[in-house]
């Protein structure tokens, strides 16, 4: 029974990815269009990367009433918002590698 808990979390997770990911894809294809601006393209990586932060953040997060937390309890939280957008900026870089070969076709503006 506890090998299909874990299995069905693991799917999920996966499809949360998946889906995540797809949406990134097409927002960044979108929002870039055929523009070479670096801002545009680090401002979608951003955003996405902290609103996955932010997601997990409010996920798991749970004080006492009253107290301050410390940097304990809010390094693993650093240390996914910095993951989460790392791994949106290699989508990115993959992505623009792929548009420069004609293997993903850019937006037209």
């Amino acid at each position: 029974m506890l090998t299909r808990a874990i299995d069905l979390n693991l799917g999920l997770r996966g499809l949360m990815a998946l889906v995540g990911g797809f949406l990134f894809g097409v927002t960044y294809r979108y929002a870039i269009r055929r523009d070479v601006n670096p801002q545009l393209k680090s401002g979608v990586v951003l955003a996405f990367g902290l609103v996955r932060a932010f997601g997990q953040l409010d996920a798991g997060l749970s004080f006492e009433a009253g107290k301050m937390p410390g940097l304990q309890e809010l390094l693993p939280f650093a240390v996914a918002g910095v993951e989460s957008v790392i791994l949106f900026a290699i989508a990115g870089l993959v992505l623009d590698w792929a548009m420069g070969r004609s293997l993903i076709k850019p937006f037209d503006s």
